[in-house]
């Protein structure tokens, strides 16, 4: 009911979340069975939207809302600090059910999976793993799996980049001007003290 409103959206399988440390503010998280094909649609909505648009509403949990011409059941509701990627704002978390793919769906290769490493585990480890992962797939499915290739990347890696030299580059030159502007006040405070 109502005039629509957008919303930006997030698809996880169940687990994603796990994965990602989230425990809902109230309701549960995304399980297993949600995202098995002919599932009800279901989502979490973001902490902003429900305080928003929805005023806080608690009875929200478990009841029905349309989204992008879907009726999805409301399971949870996420915590204010649940932001992914982080820096952006996430209204609402929705299931996502993987059909059984033909093989020109398998060209699609729109899908970022995320996974938490166990503790002795490296993302070297991980990636020599999903290599010979990618390599089966190359032999079972030789039509479309020969360019498909899997890697780890650590998520601080794959969120932050390459910037970690650009960043000691520019705490390097904020320090030399703080130097600068440090000789320039301690020379005025002498050439004062000599006048």
């Amino acid at each position: 009911v109502g005039d629509p409103y957008r919303v930006s959206a997030l698809l996880a399988t169940g687990g994603a979340l796990e994965a990602l440390q989230l425990t809902p503010l109230l309701g549960r998280s995304l399980d297993a069975d949600d995202s098995r094909p002919g599932a009800q649609p279901v989502m979490l909505l973001g902490y902003d939207l429900w305080r928003s648009r929805y005023r806080g509403d608690s009875s929200l949990v478990g009841r029905t809302i349309r989204v992008d011409q879907e009726d999805r059941m409301v399971v949870g509701i996420a915590p204010p600090a649940f932001r992914f990627p982080p820096n952006y704002g996430t209204d609402i978390v929705a299931s996502l059910t993987l059909p059984a793919q033909t093989p020109a769906q398998r060209l699609n290769g729109w899908i970022r999976a995320i996974g938490r490493l166990e503790t002795e585990r490296t993302a070297g480890s991980a990636t020599a793993e999903l290599l010979a992962l990618s390599n089966q797939f190359r032999e079972t499915y030789p039509a479309t799996n020969q360019a498909a290739s899997y890697f780890a990347l650590l998520l601080h890696d794959a969120l932050v980049g390459n910037t970690k030299s650009a960043l000691v580059l520019l705490l390097a030159a904020v320090t030399a001007v703080l130097l600068i502007a440090c000789v320039n006040v301690a020379n005025l405070l002498v050439a004062r003290s000599l006048a």
